[in-house]
């Protein structure tokens, strides 16, 4: 049995348990997009994890977050993404495993969408193929038997600002933001399935824009930043900022203890307001919705 097989079986069974062992000594992959790939603060929350709490992926440089910038499901496929990180799993370097993909796949889509051009049965054909994209991903790593796997759901693209411009009517933006949530509709029913947690990417960011999120003392924008005392949570109005991959982190952390009870402190106001460069206002931790992430985290039944 693998390490940490008896912790994921209670988790599985909803059993309180926290890990013994520290998650510095375990292996950690990740496959993705932009969201995921690089290796700077600023990039991804992958190099906040392995930095500020010794998750191990693959050591210096991160070499494996398989992630690359521009991909779709299928060019994840094509790239080979998901046959290296079912090697290192069989080869018992890694454990546990992030798959976070599909935005770009409604990137090329969203015109389309958002015009009415692509709708009905063509449209949840095109859905099908995604999803079924991902599945295939996530079933070729669970083939060696990770112990555990979290998978993201798709963003609302239609929340960022840069989608906000160029999807200029209300109309468009709902039909962006249907499709998309019709397909992470799929992929949690489908993950759910295979006893996999997924991360509600697209609840977060509508959460996150319709309530003020503090941190440090400074409250996170979610368009353009128009206050001196304001962090932006987008970089370049699509992909986060470091504040944003802050928050991401810690989605990530929750994640892993509500899923596979790995006991972890969150990254504190402090610790991402620095590595943003921006000073903290009140020294005191005012991320509001810092004990409710969770919320985000979809358990399997």
């Amino acid at each position: 049995m693998r390490l940490f097989a008896r912790i994921a079986l209670l988790a599985a069974l909803g059993c309180a348990t926290v890990a013994q062992t520290p998650l510095h000594a375990v292996g950690f992959a990740a496959m993705g997009d932009s969201l995921t790939a690089g290796d700077g603060y600023t990039t991804t929350w992958v190099p906040f994890l392995s930095r500020t709490r010794e998750l191990n992926f693959g050591g210096e440089g991160d070499p494996f977050n398989a992630a690359v910038g521009g991909s779709s499901a299928m060019r994840l496929l094509r790239q080979g993404q998901h046959l290296r990180v079912r090697d290192w799993v069989a080869a018992g370097r890694v454990d546990y495993v992030f798959l976070m993909i599909g935005a770009n796949d409604f990137v090329e889509l969203a015109g389309r969408i958002a015009h009415g051009q692509l709708d009905g049965d063509a449209l949840d054909q095109r859905i099908d193929r995604i999803v079924a994209n991902i599945m295939r991903a996530a079933d070729e790593v669970l083939s060696a038997k990770p112990n555990g796997m979290l998978i993201g759901e798709i963003p609302d693209l239609a929340l960022t600002p840069y989608f906000e411009v160029q999807l200029s009517t209300e109309l468009q933006r709902e039909r962006v933001s249907h499709a998309i949530e019709r397909a992470n509709h799929r992929i949690r029913t489908l993950a759910h399935a295979r006893g996999l947690p997924t991360l509600d990417m697209a609840a977060l960011g509508r959460d996150f824009t319709d309530i003020p999120v503090f941190l440090g003392g400074r409250r996170v924008d979610f368009t353009t930043p128009d206050r001196t005392d304001s962090v932006p949570f987008f970089e370049d109005g699509v992909h986060p900022s470091a504040v944003g991959n802050g928050i991401l982190a810690n989605l990530m952390l929750t994640a892993l203890g509500q899923a596979y009870g790995h006991g972890v402190p969150l990254i504190s106001d402090r610790e991402v307001l620095e590595i943003a460069g921006v000073a903290d206002l009140y020294g005191v931790e005012t991320f509001s919705p810092r004990l409710s992430l969770s919320r985000f985290v979809h358990l399997p039944n």
